[in-house]
């Protein structure tokens, strides 16, 4: 068995619903649905020294396509037979 995983790079609203499980103050309930139903299966993976890059890229977790910092995340899959 083998576990596949998926890179990617997620916003600030995501990063944040990974790290503390909660979300900006400021997001609609749209949103915080969206944030909330994307990060299942992501965890943060920057090393702890890492610092966010700004893009113009798609969240990997909630799809925002608004500008803005984006931090590492791996999405794990199901295991699967190798």
């Amino acid at each position: 068995m083998r576990t596949e995983t998926y890179d990617g790079m997620a916003c600030d609203d995501c990063v944040q619903m990974l790290a503390n499980g909660d979300v900006n103050p400021e997001v609609t309930p749209e949103q915080e649905a969206a944030i909330a139903e994307g990060t299942v299966g992501y965890a943060l993976s920057a090393p702890s020294d890492f610092e966010p890059t700004f893009s113009c890229r798609p969240c990997a977790c909630c799809n925002s396509r608004l500008a803005g910092d984006r931090t590492p995340v791996t999405r794990f899959a199901s295991a699967v037979a190798s």
